[in-house]
């Protein structure tokens, strides 16, 4: 939901440029906020794009610990957990800012080849940006890859053992009750693929061409243009995985059409 937010008022999306890696904002915004604001939201794009996988793991931990171990988490322990998942886009974050200050005489360099782009000749949007040959980028894309696996792996983990628990008492629940945790355990398993497939594989592509220094004129855009679906996808993933909301839909167009006679 953050995340949506963020893209809706940023619009931001990623480019590469031989071996600088841009990310860049939205033009509406120029116009009317000032130069400082236009590059915090951009910095809020990142840590919203980061803290949607970090949050992921959260609801599996929080689930893990109900089922699993039979422990309630108190108000403490569940602020220490979103805590967690907070602290660690900034991290990728700070780095990131760092990384971008290091080379800050590098700016004017920067605009000059984002203006060769096609895309972007007419008027140079708001962006942050560093290169990839030097060490502080290479940092940052370090740790935003670790944060990623380490939220998946916990994911994983914490899942694999409520299933194992769900699955041993599956045949002393009732059928509401266990069609109910197989539609969590549904829901949860796609709401944890979609940023994988929508966020995180388009931008993987995108960092790939970092490191190899590529320059594709428009390439950025095209693979970033999927992150527009995610509003879409996230309600859709809802309603298909859960039953009330699946048969209201179908009923919904399955009503019989009335003809009033005039």
């Amino acid at each position: 939901m953050l995340f949506n937010i963020a893209s809706d008022v940023v619009k931001g999306h990623t480019e590469f440029k031989t071996g600088i890696f841009y990310i860049v904002g939205s033009d509406s915004l120029k116009s009317f906020l000032p130069y400082s604001v236009n590059i915090g939201l951009i910095y809020f794009w990142v840590f919203t794009l980061f803290f949607s996988c970090t949050a992921i793991p959260a609801q599996s931990v929080y689930r893990y610990f109900c089922i699993f171990k039979e422990k309630k988490l108190t108000i403490v322990e569940y602020l220490a957990m979103l805590l967690v998942t907070v602290l660690g886009p900034l991290a990728v974050l700070a780095l990131w800012i760092y990384a971008e200050l290091s080379e800050i005489d590098l700016y004017e360099n920067k605009v000059l080849l984002l203006k060769s782009d096609p895309y972007y000749f007419r008027e140079i949007p708001n962006f942050i940006s560093a290169q990839i040959q030097r060490w502080p980028l290479r940092f940052c894309c370090a740790a935003a890859y670790i944060l990623v696996f380490v939220s998946y792996g916990i994911t994983i983990y914490t899942s694999c053992k409520v299933w194992k628990k769900l699955k041993s008492a599956y045949c002393f629940m009732l059928p509401a009750t266990r069609q109910m945790h197989n539609q969590m355990t549904k829901t949860m398993i796609l709401q944890a693929i979609i940023p994988l497939i929508f966020i995180l594989f388009p931008i993987g592509i995108v960092l790939t061409a970092v490191f190899f220094l590529v320059d594709i004129p428009g390439f950025g855009i095209i693979c970033n243009s999927v992150h527009c679906w995610i509003p879409v996808v996230n309600p859709l993933v809802t309603i298909i995985s859960i039953k009330y909301y699946r048969l209201t839909i179908c009923n919904f167009f399955q009503r019989p059409i009335v003809v009033v006679p005039s």
